[in-house]
């Protein structure tokens, strides 16, 4: 399913919580290496078309090392729009990732840093892929 799909058929809005994972400020969560996980609420509307809406925010303080994190839903006893009740599984898929923050700054002058991270669907990442595997004739 692709992101379109999956936003329409959860009917994500804002206000609903993703997750996402990262090294912020080059920090790893544990001795292993593993990413950091945050979540933060889905703050802009519209979310799709990805075709149009390229990005959407979530709110969720962003530092260096977040960015090309994934952003994900996961939540048990979600409502399907689709199929008009609620699925009692875990739903879980990869809404995007994170390509930065947003700040009021102009130029890199002054402003404020307002804490929202910027999310590039995962729909437009899989048809960059597809395109790119296209032309090298991978499929």
């Amino acid at each position: 399913m692709d992101t379109d799909s999956s936003f329409d058929f959860y009917a994500l809005a804002p206000g609903d919580r993703l997750m996402c994972l990262g090294y912020p400020l080059n920090r790893d969560a544990n001795a292993a290496g593993f990413p950091i996980a945050r979540g933060g609420t889905i703050a802009s509307y519209p979310l799709f078309p990805a075709s149009r809406y390229r990005s959407f925010q979530l709110d969720f303080e962003v530092y260096p090392g977040n960015s090309g994190g994934p952003a994900f839903f996961i939540e048990t006893g979600r409502f399907s729009k689709g199929m008009g009740n609620w699925v009692n599984n875990t739903t879980f898929f990869l809404a995007g990732i994170v390509t930065g923050r947003w700040t009021d700054k102009v130029d890199g002058v002054g402003g404020m840093d307002i804490k929202l991270a910027e999310i590039v669907p995962a729909q437009l990442i899989r048809e960059a892929i597809d395109h790119l595997m296209h032309d090298k004739g991978l499929r």
